[in-house]
């Protein structure tokens, strides 16, 4: 647990930052009583000249009680989209100490063999407190099994509709585990807010679908997809397991809920429905009301052929426009702030509420967990270096006058790849340089033309840079 302090008299003088095993707690009341205690004891007692220690602590009781408002505290919520390969799991840690996992993707095994409980031991988990089966999938809940069989479970929400001989099997077992309470979403209407954590500002998870929007037996398990919205201040991250959306051969539940909540889809943080499937994120209304800044995808990146092409481009129209920006290459086109767990690994995003967020790609857990607090971070995939020297020159300019020049210095001789996007993805020029030479500066030059030789549109535009030593993204503003 990270606590923050900081006297506020009369502005923040300073910041002092505890970074405590995760179960330990430090309670303001108690820090208080032990003061007053200490006070008492002094004067009980009536050590040799103890008036003045006495007097002391008697001052710093007092001061306490005054400043006790003003000691402010930034909770921290932080979300991680566990790399499980062709499924989803997320887990969450509350800003209250309590935890939830949402799925448990597609491995059942209860080894550290399994991403997953590799996941959970690495992070010296003993108990969660909130387990969620989005729909009866094995890709979903095959990885809930060992959980269930390692840790105490405390609740434990379904909607038991639909699902395999297996997916029952599982459901009986997690029913039956010792402790656990059993929250059937079918007993709640949809709309229904659950807190999790009654910190401030408090963490509550909007049950946006409980399952059963088109009946309840519908033609596919996705279609009884649970959805949570949970909302942390002004932080939002939306839940939705493989939700369908329209044009495919799913139930449209995306177009069902942005035509039943409005603007209550809204969401910064985006679990992409079913894995980036061309059949989700297809619903123009629900995206245009969704409007996601930051976009995490569980998939492997080879079964199914997801994500495709077609989900990531109506994804791109929105995180584009985001004003924090990382772009990455997947799939052979540039895409902004979109992040599959195929390049990313595991991925840490921590936010105190405040609609910032903190985002850390290839994140390794470790049982004492003292990542810091800080702005929006992009740590690349573990296989792709990135160059040591890449510098843009003059990327602000007027195509008709000018060009841009991006410099770099490679250490190994071969081909350099130049391609340049614009934010929406689209390749507008693409330039190939063989044999470079290794050793000594070089030059590229853009004049502002697409590979037909027409000037292009004024704009931002994304300049992707590849050489044997690892990939860069510099921006370019063309001016006219």
């Amino acid at each position: 647990m990270e606590i923050f302090i900081q006297f506020l008299v009369p502005y923040p003088l300073f910041s002092i930052r505890y970074s405590l095993i995760s179960h330990l707690r430090i309670s303001l009341f108690a820090i208080h009583y032990l003061l007053y205690v200490i006070s008492h004891m002094l004067y009980a007692f009536r050590f040799p000249l103890s008036v003045f220690p006495c007097l002391l602590c008697t001052i710093c009781y007092l001061l306490f009680s005054c400043f006790f408002p003003l000691f402010s505290f930034a909770a921290e919520l932080r979300v991680y989209y566990v790399a499980v390969g062709q499924g989803d799991a997320i887990y969450m840690e509350l800003p209250n100490g309590e935890n939830v996992l949402i799925d448990g993707g597609p491995n059942s095994s209860n080894s550290t063999n399994n991403p997953l409980i590799y996941f959970l031991e690495s992070k010296n988990i003993k108990k969660i407190n909130h387990v969620i089966l989005s729909h009866p999938h094995a890709d979903h809940y095959a990885g809930l099994g060992p959980a269930f069989d390692r840790y105490e479970i405390k609740r434990y929400y379904d909607s038991f509709l639909l699902g395999s001989s297996a997916a029952q099997s599982f459901r009986s077992k997690a029913t039956s585990e010792p402790g656990v309470t059993v929250v059937n979403t079918m007993d709640y209407s949809s709309g229904y807010t659950f807190t999790w954590s009654t910190t401030t500002p408090k963490v509550e998870a909007v049950m946006l679908h409980r399952g059963d929007a088109f009946g309840q037996t519908p033609p596919s398990a996705n279609d009884v997809s649970l959805v949570f919205r949970v909302v942390f201040g002004s932080s939002t991250f939306i839940f939705g397991g493989d939700a369908g959306g329209s044009g495919g051969s799913y139930k449209n539940l995306e177009g069902w809920m942005a035509g039943t909540y409005g603007g209550g889809v809204e969401s910064d943080c985006y679990k992409v429905h079913h894995h980036g499937s061309a059949s989700s994120s297809s619903d123009s209304n629900f995206m245009s009301k969704l409007n996601p800044r930051y976009a995490f995808i569980g998939t492997d990146g080879i079964k199914y052929g997801h994500p495709t092409i077609i989900s990531m481009d109506n994804i791109n129209v929105y995180t584009s426009k985001a004003e924090e920006k990382i772009v990455q290459e997947i799939k052979g086109k540039i895409y902004t702030n979109i992040y599959p767990t195929y390049l990313n690994g595991n991925i840490m995003v921590g936010t105190s509420g405040d609609g910032k967020y903190k985002i850390q790609t290839n994140y390794a857990p470790t049982p004492i967990d003292t990542t810091p607090t800080g702005d929006i971070v992009d740590i690349p995939p573990a296989e792709r270096k990135t160059l040591g020297y890449v510098n843009a020159v003059n990327n602000k300019f007027n195509p008709e006058t000018e060009s841009m020049t991006i410099e770099y210095l490679l250490n190994k001789s071969g081909e350099s790849v130049f391609r340049v996007y614009t934010l929406a993805g689209e390749v507008v020029y693409e330039d190939k340089v063989q044999n470079v030479p290794a050793g000594s500066p070089l030059r590229w030059n853009w004049n502002g033309r697409n590979s037909n030789g027409e000037m292009v549109a004024s704009g931002a535009y994304f300049v992707f840079v590849k050489t044997p030593e690892g990939k860069e993204v510099r921006k370019a503003v063309v001016m006219r």
